[in-house]
């Protein structure tokens, strides 16, 4: 009992004696911007603890830890913890001089990076540090001698500051010479040309390609490496790299290399994998590498994403494929070397749910009527992309892609996820402009892309100008039934007054009506046949053509026309809105029959059209490679029995936008007394265009052109053809899908009214 006592009596000693070491209350001074309880809070003091030296010292520490003050002193006395502090000063606004080389927005990015924004601290440790990297940026970029000074204005009251930066960018490092020493195989120009660095001539003043900065440099280097492990130079070496600057900031670059001798495929193996026909896996690699070719890496490599896709079709989608690549032996001056394929199949995965984004307008059972992809189904990327090619052939798509999504919870199975982005659904536009044809024109669309979200379109199309006045009604289902079939429906009423163009001079007007049913026979062709309704009624104007008389003199002016056309399409092209490689193949085939109450005419007729895009330069960026796109149409028009012609209005014209372009409107061919065209029973033309790389929009592409074109009356006579060359813009906008087209050019061989510059804009509203 008195032991117990005593201890007590001990404890109470202790504590009266630590009563002015026990924190009791906090308090701030000095601050202007920053919350006192916010930082009493973040020192983690908690009421009646002891403070003594050591915490005191870890406060001081927290609190410059912070960087928000430039002085702290810390005071405690019988409970009570003091703190004064001065705080460093907040940024308000900043703004800066002397900056050419980068866009405005684009060097306050760069500032932001480096933590110069509103509110941020400023300290002399922090313009500091902020002038010595905005000078590594632009030593980065090939800078010397570039400099920042900064300007203060302070606001004591507040405790901000306004900053302005002046910026002094120094002179721009160019590359006089690039020695290579040690190259054998590859010449001098050949290695510099693998790189994007150039040596020093009279028009990099405008490309810019001789500018020396540390990040290009070490980018050169890499891709010379790269290039000779792709050649198969497996043991090549950097012996040695010189970076040498002259006073006036002109870089001479010294590179040592061993080429080492290059490598031939010895032996090429591959783990075995389950399940996997190794017949298969043989034949499949053999289409890329075989024991004794030339070691080229791309090659080697084009195999492993041979195996990996070759897996990711029979369900295994998490396949990775590792290359060993093996110096083994050297036989007769040749180096060999190994290559082994270290398989990792994984487990096969199958599709749990199959889910789309980005469709608003269009319903989802639509897709899944056409695309082959299922709930249950294994894993496979040929069907997926197959799917996405159907996706992109839609007029209602711009643009999709797909990605799988893992399962919580379910080690085999993914979710099957399709990103769409589509086409504007309904526009009403009214258009006024100029064409080469109509010439100022006026004109109102409506048009309903996805009717119902069912892939259905309509458009209701009426224009006006002096050369016809037309209006148009058209429906589209290419989902009939539900499957395989499709349909489309047009009516059409114009009245043309041809004396204003280049063809024969005679007004009419028509209304036709048409019907036409397709089948997919496969995910790329489709057959179809129309028939057409035709009621022409004529009119001469006051020079009509021998044609036209001669036709009035045995039919009369009220004609009827019948039209059975017969179409085949094959379409590889990659996608419907401006395709980047692929080609489409159309070729129709058609009756007609013309009757009025004085006589009647029969005749039939051919026509077929290719289309190929060829990536010459692919980057994987929008509207930055370079392709080449070749063009060709064909036709021919007979008349069937004794007594039937062609009429001359349902002859083929050449000539514009569309067709041999820097020449007049459908001017080619035979003239009649007035020098109209007459048109042709046959039809030849070509067009080869280079689409070159456009940064400035994924809307507008724009190409260099050459036409060869020409119809032909009764036979094909080639030394009548007609060429042109010159450039092409093409703009659709993209809310509205309306085409903006201009051509400038030059007809190379012209005669008589053909020559004429080619413009065609049509301008849209939407509301």
């Amino acid at each position: 009992m008195r032991q117990r006592i005593v201890m007590v009596l001990c404890a109470i000693c202790l504590q009266i004696a630590h009563a002015d070491d026990l924190l009791e209350h906090i308090s701030m001074t000095g601050l202007k911007i920053v919350s006192e309880q916010r930082m009493i809070d973040q020192l983690n003091l908690e009421q009646g603890q002891v403070v003594d030296a050591d915490v005191l010292d870890d406060i001081i520490k927290s609190l410059y830890k912070t960087e928000l003050f430039k002085d702290v002193s810390v005071t405690f006395d019988q409970g009570h913890l003091m703190i004064d502090v001065d705080e460093n000063l907040h940024l308000s606004e900043y703004t800066f001089t002397g900056v050419g080389y980068w866009r405005s927005d684009s060097f306050k990015e760069i500032l932001e990076t480096v933590g110069l924004k509103k509110g941020s601290t400023i300290s002399p440790y922090h313009t500091k540090r902020l002038e010595q990297l905005v000078k590594h940026y632009y030593e980065q970029q090939g800078f010397f001698d570039s400099s920042m000074t900064i300007d203060y204005t302070i606001d004591e009251t507040s405790g901000r500051v306004n900053l302005h930066l002046h910026i002094s960018e120094g002179s721009m490092r160019r590359i006089q010479s690039v020695t290579i020493e040690g190259n054998e195989s590859f010449d001098h120009s050949k290695l510099l040309r693998v790189t994007d660095i150039r040596e020093t001539q009279w028009w990099n003043i405008i490309q810019m390609d001789d500018l020396y900065s540390q990040s290009r440099y070490e980018l050169a280097k890499e891709l010379i490496e790269d290039y000779y492990y792709s050649q198969g130079y497996y043991n090549f070496q950097w012996l040695s790299d010189e970076v040498n600057v002259a006073e006036d900031g002109s870089v001479a670059i010294v590179w040592r290399i061993q080429e080492g001798l290059p490598c031939y495929l010895g032996t090429i193996e591959w783990s075995a994998v389950t399940e996997i026909d190794q017949d298969d896996l043989n034949d499949l690699v053999d289409q890329y590498v075989q024991s004794g070719s030339p070691a080229f890496r791309d090659n080697i490599v084009d195999a492993k994403h041979a195996i990996e896709h070759y897996l990711g079709n029979l369900g295994y989608a998490m396949a990775v494929v590792d290359m060993v690549i093996t110096p083994t032996q050297e036989v007769d001056g040749k180096v060999y070397v190994s290559v082994l394929y270290q398989i990792d199949a994984g487990r096969k995965f199958r599709i749990r749910q199959i889910d789309f984004q980005g469709n608003y307008l269009t319903s989802i059972d639509l897709f899944r009527q056409f695309l082959p992809v299922y709930e249950g189904m294994l894993y496979s990327e040929d069907v997926f992309n197959q799917s996405l090619w159907k996706l992109n052939s839609k007029a209602y798509i711009q643009n999709a892609s797909w990605e799988v999504l893992p399962v919580a919870g379910v080690d085999n199975a993914l979710d099957l996820l399709y990103h769409l982005e589509e086409v504007s659904k309904r526009s009403y536009i009214v258009k006024y402009g100029y064409s080469s044809i109509d010439h100022q024109f006026v004109g109102f669309q409506f048009n309903e892309n996805n009717f119902m979200g069912l892939g259905i379109s309509t458009m209701l199309d009426a224009s006006l100008s002096k050369v016809s006045q037309k209006i148009s009604f058209s429906l589209n289902n290419p989902h009939l039934f539900g499957g395989n079939w499709g349909s489309s429906t047009t009516i059409d009423y114009q009245r043309s007054n041809n004396n204003k163009t280049a063809v024969t001079d005679y007004i009419a007007r028509d209304f036709s009506l048409s019907q036409g049913i397709a089948y997919w026979l496969s995910d790329h062709s489709n057959v179809g046949v129309k028939l057409a309704y035709i009621n022409k009624e004529l009119s001469q104007t006051e020079n009509p053509s021998r044609d036209f008389v001669s036709f009035i003199d045995r039919y009369g002016s009220d004609i009827q026309q019948l039209n059975l056309v017969v179409e085949w399409d094959y379409n590889q092209l990659n996608r419907w809105y401006m395709p980047q490689e692929g080609y489409k193949l159309s070729a129709s085939s058609s009756a007609h029959r013309l009757w009025s109450s004085a006589d009647n005419s029969n005749w039939v007729s051919a026509f077929a059209k290719w289309v190929g895009y060829f990536p010459i330069v692919k980057t994987n960026e929008a509207n930055r490679d370079w392709i080449f796109l070749v063009s060709t149409s064909i036709g021919s028009k007979f008349a069937l029995g004794s007594g039937s012609e062609v009429p001359f209005y349902n002859r083929y014209y050449a000539g514009g936008n569309g067709s041999v372009r820097a020449y007049k409107p459908n001017s080619l061919g035979n003239k009649d007394m007035n020098g109209d065209a007459r048109g042709g029973d046959y039809l030849t033309e070509l067009s080869l265009n280079l689409i070159v790389p456009n940064p400035i929009s994924e809307d507008l592409r724009t190409s260099l052109f050459a036409d060869a074109g020409q119809v032909h009356l009764s036979s094909i006579k080639l030394a009548d053809t007609r060429y042109s060359v010159g450039i092409n813009l093409e703009y659709t906008l993209p809310i509205l899908g309306v085409p903006i087209t201009l051509s400038a050019g030059r007809g190379l061989n012209p005669q008589g009214v053909e020559r004429l510059k080619e413009f065609t804009f049509d301008l849209g509203f939407s509301f």
